[in-house]
């Protein structure tokens, strides 16, 4: 269902536009759990390859330039910032919703 989903939209807007998205929205999500859920923010970062090198927020954002497919989002800035700040907003909500369990995450 989900590669149906991503064949849909890539057979719509494009490889590098999808690219984009994708890279938008998983940047706009670890920005809004890191500021609700620092737990869940590093838990995310993990799964994807990314070992923050300090614990905090601000250590986890410094990470993020290493998710980002530069080229895709430098050529498509709009779907890149749009499908970011979706992403933000998701993070934010999820992180409210979901607080972090005390030892757990």
């Amino acid at each position: 269902m989900i590669s149906n989903l991503r064949d849909s939209i890539t057979d719509g807007i494009g490889v590098r536009a999808t690219h984009a998205v994708e890279d938008g929205l998983t940047v706009g999500v670890c920005v809004g759990l890191s500021v609700t859920s620092p737990g869940y923010a590093a838990v995310l970062l993990v799964s994807l390859g990314v070992i923050p090198k300090r614990a905090g927020p601000m250590a986890m954002l410094k990470e993020l330039p290493d998710l980002v497919g530069e080229d895709d989002a430098r050529a498509q800035e709009a779907y890149f910032t749009v499908s970011t700040l979706i992403g933000v907003m998701m993070g934010f909500a999820a992180g409210s919703i979901f607080p972090p369990v005390a030892g757990v995450v």
